[in-house]
């Protein structure tokens, strides 16, 4: 039953993976005339003075930069081990995982991770660590003996966590500091150094000289635990190599005095509490049928995910934040509560994601919220006549829930609700509930510019390592296998926030500039070279974006601005509140910190949304309050009331 619904998703999987070994096949050819990596270049602002000027001459925070000297080389090999991962190891994976019980896979796991415990020794004992290195040998033995050759982890609950490290970690501390980048085949992002002390590794393996075939089991075991999410890594990303290839470095650099601040609880940090937001059920996201709906304005086919309820049932439309993918872990998190609770769903990625970007936006430069509200509306109306088709009376009554920057979108959509459009057939909807929307977009985007630039206020020299302790940091918290994280500092989990939103900006810069030259864009690139000129996208800020592309799009060529001013007071969604506030099918979540709503953006919701139709709770950040049962619980049940009490069905 697991794979039986997932045929119409068949075509897009194979279309996606070939798409990776074409790139690497026609891209052989030329390796040897590309493979030297393309010098940065940086425009000249200094002496700007047009729109925006405050912005673009503010000191930014700059992100390490990491050289990738085998660039092409690597680019070609993740390419051909993409298309082998979708093609072949995903779907092998999926079927072990779904097969071999979770007790089973766990107990496996815990014996192949008591067997690098030799290692994690012999590699602290050898960077000077000896405390590292005793607990290490504890675990051994306790887990060897009282765990059952390790088939269970009795030393983590006597509070031995291992202290993991490897021979690259070693070889690092020795004096081979600086290493290239380079993805191995048939296997994953790593540096020349860390490759050859992966021979290290294997050989404090006691499975090498006891039993050699563990070895291949211990990395299939390992390798299918992690699939699927190596799997939503490489489809929601839009260069999946580049930000392996930071996140990796970030990871193998070795600070020796790394600093730390005090652990905070505040709107930055429950804010980064989002990134444990996951779906209760492993298996979920491959429950999802993925389709194509036609979008007659582009005359593209957008992709989008849909889990569709035995029997008839409202469809809740789920629309992610800023840059958000359809498959992002949190996105599919929310499809499951709505799902859980009796909805069927349906979701697409954000106006401000490369993919719908590429299919259904029909405008150059996406974050004008009036024509991305009108974009977003046309492909939801789009894949809701496709599941019709598919699916017919079992999908009736509709919701949309937003968050973040979708919650943005579901707003504007709400204001309307059974307006003429002047001849444009577009749905409506029986509920609209919007999740941490943010209210003033100048505001929200000047506070995660601010947020990114949280290092700024430390010394030069201190700023680098911060960055790439908060980077290390975030590793641990997102991925299993790096241990529990320690508690993020205030300016710490600020700038990962901004950095999140930072590069999301990135990848929309990125697609803008594939559909028309940007002229300040001054570094060459090509398929196989793209590091330096990824660097110097990263400059630019969301207000630098607005002032720099949007608003000459809108005002020169669009027409739909005069000045500046013009284009933050349409986007402004208090403009709505009039409209909104005597809608009864229209309701709100947020949180009273939410770092991206000011104090009057707080009474504005007040003024707009009546108590029955507003949730607004003390903490949460933005978005963190997701992660509380009873919010989400709470916020079902508001949706209910509205679909409950709106008129809508009559309406139509």
């Amino acid at each position: 039953m697991l794979f039986a619904p997932m045929h119409r998703s068949n075509g897009i999987r194979i279309r996606f993976a070939s798409r990776f070994v074409r790139f690497a096949a026609t891209s052989a050819c030329v390796v040897a005339l590309l493979a030297c990596q393309k010098p940065l270049e940086r425009y000249d602002w200094s002496s700007y003075d047009g729109p925006g000027a405050r912005y673009v001459q503010r000191e930014e925070y700059v992100l390490p930069f990491f050289e990738d000297p085998l660039e092409p080389v690597n680019r070609l090999t993740n390419g051909l081990n993409t298309g082998a991962h979708l093609l072949a190891i995903d779907p092998l994976a999926t079927g072990w995982r779904y097969a071999v019980p979770q007790e089973a896979r766990t107990a496996m796991i815990n014996t192949s991770n008591n067997s690098e415990v030799i290692q994690y020794s012999v590699n602290n004992a050898l960077q000077g660590d000896g405390e590292g290195a005793s607990t290490s040998l504890k675990r051994f033995g306790v887990n060897t003996t009282v765990g059952v050759v390790g088939l269970e982890d009795e030393a983590a609950e006597q509070g031995l966590e291992p202290d993991r490290t490897d021979t690259g970690t070693t070889l690092n501390k020795a004096g081979w500091n600086k290493s290239a980048f380079l993805v191995e085949p048939l296997g994953g992002p790593s540096t020349i150094r860390d490759s050859v002390g992966g021979l290290g590794d294997l050989a404090m393996d006691p499975f090498l000289y006891f039993f050699p075939p563990a070895i291949v089991a211990k990395g299939f075991v390992r390798g299918n635990e992690r699939a699927g999410d190596l799997t939503r890594f490489v489809t929601s990303n839009r260069d999946s190599y580049e930000l392996s290839r930071r996140l990796y470095m970030a990871r193998a650099t070795v600070l020796e005095d790394a600093p730390s601040e005090p652990a905070a609880d505040n709107s930055a940090t429950q804010t980064l509490e989002y990134l444990n937001f996951a779906p209760s059920d492993p298996f979920f996201e491959y429950r999802a049928t993925t389709g194509e709906a036609y979008i007659k304005m582009t005359r593209e086919k957008l992709p989008y995910c849909a889990w569709i309820q035995e029997e008839k049932a409202p469809v809740a439309f789920v629309l992610p934040g800023y840059g958000g993918h359809r498959r992002n872990l949190q996105n599919i998190a929310l499809a499951e509560t709505l799902f859980n609770a009796g909805y069927s769903v349906a979701t697409i990625s954000s106006a401000a994601n490369f993919e719908f970007m590429e299919q259904a936006g029909s405008v150059p430069f996406p974050g004008f919220g009036p024509q991305d509200a009108r974009d977003v509306h046309a492909s939801v109306d789009a894949v809701w006549r496709d599941l019709r088709v598919e699916h017919g009376n079992k999908v009736l009554e509709r919701v949309l829930v937003g968050t973040s920057f979708g919650a943005y979108h579901t707003l504007f959509i709400a204001a309307q609700d059974n307006v003429d459009r002047g001849g444009h057939d577009l749905i409506d909807f029986d509920a609209y509930l919007a999740i941490c929307p943010p209210i003033q977009l100048q505001h929200a985007a000047e506070q995660i510019d601010t947020y990114y630039n949280a290092f700024m206020e430390f010394p030069e020299e201190q700023r680098d390592p911060r960055a790439i302790t908060a980077l290390k940091k975030a590793l641990r918290l997102v991925f299993s296998g790096f241990g529990p994280p320690p508690p993020f500092g205030d300016a710490e989990a600020r700038f990962l926030v901004g950095l999140n939103f930072r590069l999301a900006l990135h990848d929309v810069i990125w697609e803008c500039r594939e559909k028309r030259e940007i002229p300040f864009l001054q570094t060459e690139w090509n398929l196989l070279t793209m590091a330096s000129a990824s660097q110097e996208v990263l400059d630019y800020s969301l207000m630098e974006y607005a002032y720099l592309l949007m608003l000459p799009y809108l005002r020169d060529e669009a027409n739909l601005v005069e000045q500046e001013d013009d284009m933050f007071h349409q986007a402004n969604l208090q403009r709505l509140g009039g409209r909104i506030s005597g809608m009864d099918h229209v309701g709100i979540v947020t949180s009273e910190n939410d770092f991206l709503l000011t104090d009057i953006d707080l009474e504005w919701i007040e003024r707009t949304f009546p108590a029955q139709r507003r949730i607004v709770n003390k903490r949460g950040g933005h978005l963190g309050c997701l992660t509380d049962a009873s919010v989400r619980e709470a916020a079902i049940g508001l949706l209910r009331s509205m679909q409950e009490g709106s008129d809508a069905l009559a309406r139509r």
